[in-house]
Parts: C-alpha cells; sequence; structure tokens
C-alpha cells in the first residue's frame, strides 16, 4: 500500500510540507488505485475473523459507516494537492547575471536550486520546464530533471541577448514541438493532452490558446476544441478577456466570442494588463498611448516607448526622458533618461 509520511514544520502561520518529490510520487499512484486501496482496507476492517474464524457479517450501519471513511480519505487526498501546489507557487526563478544561467528561490530570497539552467520557467504543481546542457525537460524541487525524449518545448530565440526562452506554457498545459516540426500540448507530467496538429502555438491563458494551421490563428481550448476559427493572420494570448489580432496587416482586439470589440485600425499593440493596454498608430512603432477593454484612450501619451501596467504603475519614454506614471497617467518618478536603449 502506498503509505504518505507527510513531515511538517510550522512556518510563519502555515504548514510545509517536506520532501514534496516524495508526496508527488505517493499522489501519482494514489491518484489511480486510492479507491481500490481503502476499500481493501476498509474490507478487512469490516470483515475481521473472530477466534473460530468465522466473518463478521457487514450491518447497514458498518456498509454506511465504510463509505462514509472511503468519501473522506478521498477528500483528505485531494485536499493535499492545492496545497502543494500552494508551496511551490512561492518557488520562482531568477537569473545569475554573471553566468547567465537560471536557479529557484523562495519567497525569502533563499536559493533552492542553484542557477545551471539555460532556460527556467516557474513551477506548476511540483515541475518547472527547463532547458539543461542544451536537453529540455522538466526540473523537480530538488533540481533533478526528468528529460524530453522525443519532443521539445516551443521556444524563441532573441537575437539581441543569444537567450533562448520557452514560450508556450500557461494554465498547466505546455506547448512542445516533434520533429516533424508540429506542436502539441502536454502537462507537466508528459502526458500528451492537445496532439500535435499545428504550425504554431502559444500558452494557454484564461482558458484559450492561440493556434496556427495553414498559416491562420484560431484559439483552442485545453480540450483542443476550436473555440474560435482560424481566421488571423496572426494572435496573440488573453488578458482581461480581450486578445490581439492581426487582421489584413492590421491590429485590433477580440473577445472571448472571437467577436472584434476593439476595430483593428492599429500598427501595434500589447496585451491587457490591469484594464488598459498601450498601442500606436505610427508605422515606426512610436507614439504609444493607453486604451481600455472598450477601445478608449485613457491615456493620450504620447510616448516613444511604454509597458504594460503592474501594481498600478507603467514605465513610459518622453522626450528621451523615462517616467514612472500611474494610471491617470500622472508622473510618479523621474527615471532618469533612454532606459529603453537596446530593448
Amino acid at each position: 500500500m502506498v503509505h504518505l509520511n507527510l513531515k511538517a514544520v510550522q512556518v510563519n502561520h502555515g504548514i510545509f510540507i517536506v520532501n514534496l518529490n516524495n508526496i508527488l510520487t505517493s499522489l501519482k499512484y494514489m491518484r489511480k488505485h486510492t479507491l481500490i486501496l481503502v476499500v481493501l482496507v476498509l474490507l478487512g476492517e469490516f470483515t475481521q475473523c473472530s477466534e473460530d474464524s468465522t466473518p463478521k457479517q457487514l450491518s447497514t450501519h458498518d456498509t454506511t459507516q465504510a463509505g462514509n471513511k472511503i468519501t473522506d480519505t478521498l477528500v483528505k487526498i485531494d485536499s493535499l494537492v492545492p496545497a502543494i501546489k500552494t508551496i511551490t507557487d512561492s518557488i520562482y526563478s531568477f537569473q545569475d547575471y554573471n553566468t547567465g544561467k537560471y536557479g529557484y528561490k523562495n519567497k525569502k530570497g533563499k536559493v533552492i536550486i542553484r542557477p545551471k539552467f539555460t532556460a527556467a520557467k516557474n513551477f506548476y504543481g511540483l515541475y518547472a520546464p527547463v532547458i539543461y546542457q542544451g536537453k529540455h525537460g522538466f526540473s523537480d524541487t530538488s533540481g533533478k530533471v526528468i528529460f524530453l525524449l522525443k519532443y521539445h518545448f516551443v521556444t524563441h530565440d532573441n537575437e539581441l541577448s543569444g537567450e533562448t526562452y520557452i514560450t508556450g506554457d500557461g494554465d498547466g498545459l505546455i506547448a512542445v514541438q516533434n520533429t516533424a516540426g508540429l506542436c502539441g500540448y502536454m502537462n507537466y507530467q508528459q502526458e500528451m493532452i492537445i496532439p500535435f496538429t499545428y504550425e504554431e502555438a502559444q500558452p494557454f491563458s484564461q482558458g484559450l490558446a492561440a493556434v496556427s494551421k495553414n498559416n491562420k490563428f484560431g484559439y483552442i481550448d485545453k480540450t483542443g476544441k476550436v473555440c474560435i476559427d482560424f481566421t488571423y493572420e496572426l494572435a496573440n494570448i488573453f488578458s482581461d478577456n480581450r486578445a490581439c489580432v492581426t487582421i489584413k496587416d492590421k491590429k485590433g482586439y477580440i473577445n472571448k466570442k472571437g467577436e472584434l470589440v476593439i476595430p483593428a485600425i492599429y500598427n501595434n499593440t500589447y496585451f491587457f494588463s490591469e484594464g488598459l493596454a498601450h498601442v500606436c498608430t505610427e508605422s515606426d512603432y512610436t507614439n504609444y498611448f493607453y486604451i481600455d477593454t472598450t477601445g478608449k484612450t485613457i491615456i493620450k501619451g504620447l510616448f516613444e516607448n511604454a509597458t504594460p501596467f503592474k501594481k498600478g504603475r507603467a514605465l513610459v519614454q518622453k522626450n528621451g526622458k523615462c517616467l514612472e506614471i500611474d494610471k491617470t497617467g500622472k508622473k510618479t518618478k523621474y527615471l532618469g533618461t533612454n532606459c529603453f536603449e537596446g530593448c
């Protein structure tokens, strides 16, 4: 029988479960076999033999009690999953700028896994996608990597920095590519969920992912069902229930029904963050301003460069000066000059 030996120590106001990898191994088997094991144990409990080896007859009360115990046990096992996810949500990737390698720290800044990965994304459950010594795989919380044998992650190469980024992770699935160049999605236990069907595959966000077939983009859900038809020249992730799409070389935004809710009139657009997105209508990608999810201009700008909002603040550049602004467009901090240079 699989046995969960959970050691726990008090950390601040919560419980931290030690040895996460052993827990994952246990859960992997218990997911499949828990009900059978529990039933067998309970049957053993309620059919204990007396000294004369006569089986004990189960009463209606006994069987009801057994059913309740099974339910309680399954609930306790399932309740471990969000607890484990909460723990690994507190582990973050970081880059050592001296070596360029990535590792992982906890919320207190303590290094959990030393920087050794060429690329690394955050954990989902007990695994995180990484690139190590040129190979793609999933790292566990100890830094041990389970390599992909046949496939590799969908990546993007930065021409300026020379770095390779893993780009297809989101909502518990990650985009992978086979040797024929087709893309699909697997979970973090390396189980294929959506088969290799697509020319390009972007990360899942808000339950949908942009994928391409025959050089046209559409959107699928996490079962692989097509939710928005393949009609766009380019498409991006959903955020704030809006996704940027390209129609006849112009960019606009659709909702999750595939309705064009902000007209395709822009030359460059970015994803929405905290209800705002920066866009521009100039062909040289300058003069950015911020709109809301209805397309209304909220911050007029005009900015030579800009970033998405985070915690109510965004960085912009105007007349060569770098500023921090709030969501009304008011300057909150001066940051010097040319802070976007080289980006």
